[in-house]
């Protein structure tokens, strides 16, 4: 009798772990899909992330050509209404040699 108790222990304790193995299977599954799903949502945020940096650098390179465009009294197009006085009463400087401002591509 005791034997067979030990077996019957023995057993349940066998299907028991087999049944924990299955778990821990299907939840290492579960944990390698949602890490995949992760990597791919980083790889796609990284270059997103690249594309607005370079996005950024061009609007600043941009910036900077204005802004060094205006320093040299050079206006923009369309900013004639300006020359004698805006409209915050400020008086801006008419000149003679305005030249027009490189065309972006």
């Amino acid at each position: 009798m005791a034997i067979a108790s030990r077996v019957s222990r023995l057993e349940a304790d066998t299907a028991r772990l087999r049944r924990d193995l299955a778990d821990r299977d299907r939840a290492e599954a579960d944990l390698r899909a949602c890490l995949a799903d992760s990597d791919m949502r980083l790889a796609a945020a990284l270059d997103e992330n690249a594309k607005l940096a370079k996005e950024r650098d061009s609007l600043v390179a941009t910036v900077k050509k204005l802004t060094r465009n205006l320093a040299k009294g050079i206006f923009v197009p369309n900013m004639d209404r300006f020359n004698e006085e805006s409209e915050h009463g400020l008086t801006v400087a008419k000149r003679s040699n305005l030249n027009p401002l490189p065309k972006m591509e």
